[in-house]
């Protein structure tokens, strides 16, 4: 079997109804039976599986993960980490966390026709790079503005180098001249890690704001959504070299934006001063996918526009997304 994230297995033995630890995993993660009836109202080869999902070892209850089988997601855990799906006992079951962590109850470990509690606890936590977040600032006279950005996880490089942000001089066409030193550059550049990065569901259908689209139309349907959005073409064209060889390498990609406020909670808090008259910031999620079905609805995200005035800033930036446990 393989999977597209980190796993974390679990050996699981049932020879009674009672209660059952499993062993403690490398990676800190496990679940533990602690309950069980017979349902006889369930079908021949289904067994229901209701519990919490925590966060080991703080054993805080954790939202929105997805439970997982024949590539399709099954359940989600609610606000308080609770869950509930109905499973087919000969087949493997995973519960994948934003940040790509998994446990797995493998195949005929359950028996049919039964009501199991089971607590799932995960350990683990993955970082997902930052990729090439560029800042673009633009003003119809020169200013001097200082600007700093805050990732949610660890900054790991600058261009120009800093460690407390930028001050630069902004003019027209967008070339931005370096206060300390002098140097022109065309953007600012920042990268970074991030353990909690994961696609935005809905978490009562379970379904993804987003794109699926094939490769041979991805630049031309790209180069249409950054059209829209409201990009200048020396914006798409940094956006789609750099991301365009990315989303091409598989047959399908799967394409989830974040806009501005999403941006500020999620990727990077932002300070600017002084304060831009009109800022956008976009941040794209994405997947490769060798084929269209990703096992989960998609309905297309609603994109919002933008409209340029005064100093204004640009920033995007973006993350491969592991998504799906892949079937042999």
């Amino acid at each position: 079997m393989k999977l597209s994230g980190i796993l974390i297995l679990a050996s699981f033995s049932l020879n009674s109804f009672g209660a059952g630890f499993d062993e403690l995993q490398p990676g800190g993660g496990y679940y533990s039976h602690f309950g069980s009836v017979p349902n006889k109202a369930l079908k021949a080869g289904q067994c229901s599986i209701s519990g919490t999902v925590y966060l080991n070892p703080d054993l805080q209850p954790i939202a929105n993960v997805q439970i997982w089988q024949k590539k399709t997601v099954i359940s989600i855990s609610g606000a308080e980490g609770k869950f509930f799906a109905v499973v087919d006992t000969n087949e493997v079951i995973y519960f994948l966390t934003t940040d790509s962590a998994e446990v797995e109850i493998p195949a005929k470990s359950l028996w049919e026709k039964i009501d199991y509690k089971i607590n799932i606890f995960i350990g683990f936590k993955r970082p997902t790079a930052v990729r090439k977040p560029v800042i673009y600032l633009y003003d119809d006279s020169s200013q001097c503005i200082d600007i700093s950005v805050f990732p949610k996880g660890e900054l790991t490089f600058t261009y120009p180098q800093t460690s407390d942000g930028w001050s630069v001089c902004t003019s027209e066409d967008g070339t931005l001249t370096d206060v300390a030193g002098g140097q022109e550059y065309p953007y600012l550049f920042w990268e970074g890690r991030h353990s909690g990065l994961f696609y935005e569901t809905d978490q009562k259908s379970g379904s993804l704001s987003g794109f699926v689209v094939k490769r041979d139309t991805l630049v031309r349907y790209l180069d249409s959504i950054l059209t829209k959005i409201g990009l200048n073409q020396t914006e798409k064209t940094d956006f789609i070299t750099y991301w365009g060889p990315v989303l091409t390498r598989s047959e399908y990609a799967l394409m989830q934006f974040v806009f501005n406020s999403g941006y500020e909670e999620k990727i990077a808090s932002i300070q600017v001063n002084p304060a831009p008259d009109s800022m956008l910031r976009l941040f794209l999620l994405c997947s490769a996918l060798d084929d269209a079905n990703v096992g989960i609805q998609i309905k297309s995200q609603i994109l919002p526009t933008f409209d340029r005035s005064g100093l204004c800033l640009v920033e995007w930036g973006g993350s491969e997304i592991e998504l799906i446990p892949k079937q042999p």
